[in-house]
């Protein structure tokens, strides 16, 4: 083969370094390639396109290059309305908005120059994605009041995940006037609710000519394979796009339900029990708790169900819980004298103190906890976290994935097993744990474990005749599921989930969020 001149050489340098300044200056235009699912939605014509699918699918890339493309005036697949257009993007919080787009695809994906710039609107407003050509795109947070939906006439509209039913309605009314279009794209973890019959029906079957519906899965389903995990639907240079990655990924959650929606793309609902609990599997004898692991409770405070996980944390980071407390209808002093007890009998240092995560959004409850624990030299200290409704779901996930074998994983060295015995969880149970209760049938309950009953009875509240269930635990068939919700409280607590419960404002963020919007010059 004959080598190239000098001159040819200096060519094809400088075409390749011309293609990689494009790529780096505008990446949608000279990197992002639509695979099919994404090219269905970007060609959609109707006014309404929805995008119900797996995880990973590309759902928020291709949103983002929708956005840009309308704001731009650029669009490659269809005819748009010239710029300069008002646009909205509907997002959960943003906190999503700072983990999604800003350290990710914004910095990986939006041009380089000064074309498009993300800015702050009025005072009080939420951020503002600004183009050259005049055009906006307002970055609306779902915990924003209703009212701030209302009164704006807008071109295009992006929902990316859930929402609530009323906030889309008036973000729809929006776009009458404009003769506007919008996405809906989400991954249905929390269940379909009113999205089903308004949306996925009428856009799937052709009923509704104004809405288009898709559902997309990262592989099809082998039921002979591990997990059930097929060819991949994704092109081969998508992350994707090979088995290998689907595994590690679907290896990675335990629930068969989530399985389905973060893998397979389904809308379905879930019956059954919640917990994968198996007491040959998670129960194990006593045993002494060395001094050095780190010990914590969960509580779950209500009068009528008072319930306390103790638990403490190995090398091997499984949780052992080694006590339980369960009470009806008593005084806070009694709660707090029968607390004292449990953690005496672990024999620890009189200076060590016990951190007690109280599942509660009333800060007198803890404050009664903590005179309490004072009046009676208990060695822990009450406290509650900002988790929210929102960590239901992610917390039922966590104790799934704290329950579920692990082949590498041993059992505890201080059960002494010779040879050691893989296929621990990461949750382990004491065998001898007691409590006795009446339930809330009138049936009592003697010397049993409370944190075990409840696993045999939580389930997935069952689905009404013709219709599609909520996805909602059923905590009434598990007498409450108090100690559960303090199992989950705490699992949560030991990750740091935090939601932010306050209506969302840019301003408040001061330190990650705070630094990233001010480097991409947020101005009033």
């Amino acid at each position: 083969m004959n080598r190239l001149t000098r001159e040819q050489a200096e060519i094809v340098a400088a075409i390749d370094t011309e293609i990689a300044k494009r790529r780096w200056t505008d990446p949608l235009l000279y990197r992002y390639r639509p695979h099919r699912m994404q090219r269905l939605m970007h060609e959609s014509k109707s006014q309404l396109s929805v995008l119900f699918s797996a995880n990973r699918i590309g759902k928020s890339l291709a949103g983002l290059a929708e956005i840009i493309w309308r704001g731009k005036g650029v669009h490659p697949y269809k005819k748009v309305k010239k710029p300069p257009v008002h646009m909205w993007m509907v997002i959960p919080s943003f906190q999503f908005f700072d983990e999604t787009f800003v350290q990710g695809l914004w910095r990986d994906w939006a041009p380089r120059d000064d074309s498009v710039i993300i800015k702050r609107g009025h005072i009080g407003a939420s951020l503002v994605i600004q183009f050259d050509t005049g055009s906006t795109c307002t970055i609306m947070s779902q915990e924003m009041d209703l009212r701030k939906f209302m009164g704006a006439a807008i071109d295009f509209v992006w929902f990316d995940e859930k929402v609530d039913a009323q906030k889309f309605e008036e973000s729809m009314v929006r776009i009458i006037s404009c003769k506007g279009e919008a996405w809906y794209t989400a991954t249905l973890v929390e269940g379909i609710g009113w999205e089903y019959e308004d949306l996925y029906l009428p856009g799937i079957s052709g009923e509704d000519p104004d809405i288009v519906a898709y559902t997309a899965a990262l592989c099809t389903r082998d039921p002979m394979a591990e997990l059930e995990i097929g060819r991949p639907l994704l092109p081969p240079d998508h992350p994707m796009g090979n088995r290998q990655s689907i595994l590690q990924m679907a290896r990675r959650i335990p629930d068969p339900y989530m399985r389905d929606v973060r893998i397979f793309g389904e809308i379905k609902g879930r019956t059954g029990l919640i917990l994968p609990y198996n007491g040959h599997i998670h129960l194990i004898p006593r045993f002494s708790i060395p001094d050095h692991w780190p010990i914590a409770a969960g509580v779950d405070p209500a009068f009528n169900g008072f319930a306390v996980t103790f638990q403490a944390i190995n090398e091997r980071n499984q949780a052992i819980v080694w006590e339980e407390l369960f009470s009806r209808r008593e005084s806070a002093s009694t709660r707090a004298s029968a607390i004292r007890q449990k953690v005496y009998r672990l024999h620890r240092p009189l200076d060590e103190v016990v951190t007690a995560y109280v599942d509660t959004a009333n800060p007198q409850e803890v404050i009664e906890l903590n005179e309490r624990f004072d009046e009676l030299g208990v060695p822990m200290v009450a406290t509650s976290l900002e988790l929210g409704k929102k960590a239901v779901k992610p917390g039922i996930e966590r104790v799934q994935y704290l329950m579920q074998p692990d082949d590498e994983l041993e059992y505890p060295h201080e059960m002494g097993l010779h040879p050691p015995i893989y296929g621990a969880p990461r949750l382990l149970i004491f065998d001898d744990l007691q409590s006795t209760w009446v339930d809330n049938r009138g049936r009592s309950w003697r010397n049993m474990s409370r944190h075990t009953w409840e696993m045999q009875r939580w389930q997935w509240k069952d689905p009404k005749p013709g219709q599609l269930e909520k996805d909602e635990p059923d905590d009434y068939q598990a007498d409450g599921a108090h100690m559960l919700d303090a199992v989950r409280y705490l699992s949560m607590a030991r990750m740091g989930y935090v939601e932010q419960k306050q209506e969302d404002d840019p301003d408040r963020y001061t330190g990650v969020m705070g630094r990233i919007i001010r480097q991409l010059g947020v101005g009033r």
